[in-house]
């Protein structure tokens, strides 16, 4: 029998290093120069003249922080998160459904890897077919993945008390950022201009290498982030404000507990 790397703590540390990890490698340091990210834009008279940036901060992240759900997609150079990689190797992550974490998606893509984990309320579930994978990564080449695929399709593994849910969510990702901002006085240089994008009208603030669009009018919230940090690439969408939805509970049937997957996987 081949040497099988359980299961129970492969998961942890990239999900707690995630979200409010790249909150931090984002904010505390916003310099370079760039290029703009390419975006359909258009002077138009009847969006609201954007106001000093700094007269609407504390509405921004009142607004962001009381919404109930949003879509955050996030692409960084992955030099940001391991100094070893590819200065061309870009992970991309993506947050979907509540803020507060309790009925949330969470899913990343580094260097071809792919991890995936689904938050709720009272439990955290990774897709069974993922799982295996990380097994397989992990317990080398004389452990056949494929020997297993039946029993892991379309079941979820319960990571429940495995993961450290305060600071894997939306909300703590804001709260980090918004307290870098702060920190480094970032807010202080961004000057505005009022734009349509893609049919909604926008405020558009940039300085010191950062551009941060702005949905106009009396509930602003921030639609996109780019810039960079420590000369490296960072860029953040936030989409479906109120309207994101997340994961369902899994059926009773499809969930494994850890103990089960270890006993599937070592006979």
């Amino acid at each position: 029998m081949p040497q099988i790397v359980p299961p129970s703590a492969r998961l942890a540390p990239r999900a707690a290093a995630g979200l409010a990890g790249v909150a931090l490698l984002t904010l505390t340091a916003c310099g370079g120069g760039g290029e703009d990210p390419a975006a359909e834009e258009s002077q138009t008279p009847e969006v609201p003249p954007a106001p000093e940036y700094t007269e609407i901060e504390s509405d921004i992240w009142d607004t962001m922080l009381a919404a109930e759900s949003v879509t955050l997609s996030v692409e960084l150079s992955a030099a940001l998160m391991n100094p070893q990689a590819s200065s061309d190797a870009v992970v991309e992550q993506e947050y979907t459904g509540s803020l507060d974490g309790t009925a949330s998606t969470f899913h990343e893509l580094n260097d071809g890897v792919t991890t995936e984990m689904n938050m709720l309320e009272d439990a955290i579930y990774v897709p069974g077919e993922l799982e295996l994978e990380s097994i397989a990564r992990a317990s080398g080449d004389a452990f056949s993945a494929e020997d297993f695929a039946a029993e892991f399709e379309g079941k979820w593994v319960d990571y429940s008390g495995q993961v450290d849910r305060s600071q894997a969510s939306t909300a703590a990702f804001l709260e980090q950022m918004r307290s870098s901002m702060e920190d480094n006085g970032a807010a202080s240089s961004l000057e505005g201009e009022a734009e349509t994008r893609e049919g909604e009208d926008v405020w558009v603030y940039t300085g010191g290498g950062v551009e941060a669009v702005v949905r106009a009018g009396d509930e602003p919230v921030l639609l996109s982030y780019a810039g960079e940090s420590g000369g490296e690439s960072v860029d953040l969408t936030f989409e479906d404000w109120d309207a994101s939805e997340g994961p369902e509970e899994p059926a009773e049937e499809d969930v494994l507990s850890l103990d089960e997957v270890r006993a599937i996987v070592t006979g």
